[in-house]
């Protein structure tokens, strides 16, 4: 049989002390977004943004395939 042990594995919490104090929300809920009321993000043009990827895609690849050949 395993020695008794000489600590207890867990521990009560006292009774006698004070509640915790309420935690505060991250932000005020005022300021959290719910549903449609979330606030418009800048508009940011999509069109620009695709030809500036397609544009990188392609020299990427064109220096692939310098590189292979």
């Amino acid at each position: 049989a395993p020695p008794p042990a000489t600590t207890p594995l867990w521990h009560a919490a006292a009774t006698d002390r004070a509640p915790a104090p309420a935690a505060k929300p991250a932000r005020p809920p005022e300021d959290q977004a719910v549903g449609r009321r979330a606030q418009p993000r800048s508009s940011v043009d999509l069109d620009q943004v695709a030809r500036e990827v397609y544009a990188r895609l392609r020299e990427r690849l064109s220096q692939e395939l310098r590189r292979l050949n």
